[in-house]
């Protein structure tokens, strides 16, 4: 799993989109959830979320936010702070 598979929901992480998010965005984001099966995937996903440089103007507060809005279970750390290979 590469990180460009985890940006299906870019617009809103940006700021270009107010919250909450749109159903195709929350589609995206129930089919990402599906695809994280492994703990490589979690810590692959885990390190997308920390190589996000700061000149992108994603948003990771925004990020965190994402999967509440949806209502889908993700069990990948957003905390640009983790150890993500614990």
């Amino acid at each position: 799993m590469s990180c460009h598979l985890y940006f299906p929901v870019y617009h809103l992480p940006r700021g270009a989109v107010p919250p909450p998010p749109s159903a195709d965005c929350c589609s995206n984001v129930q089919t990402l959830a599906s695809k994280v099966t492994t703990t490589e995937d979690r810590r692959t996903l885990c390190k997308c979320y920390q190589s996000i440089p700061p000149s992108t103007g994603i948003k990771l507060d925004r990020i965190q936010a994402i999967p509440q809005y949806c209502k889908v279970n993700v069990t990948i750390p957003t905390d640009p702070h983790v150890d993500c290979n614990r």
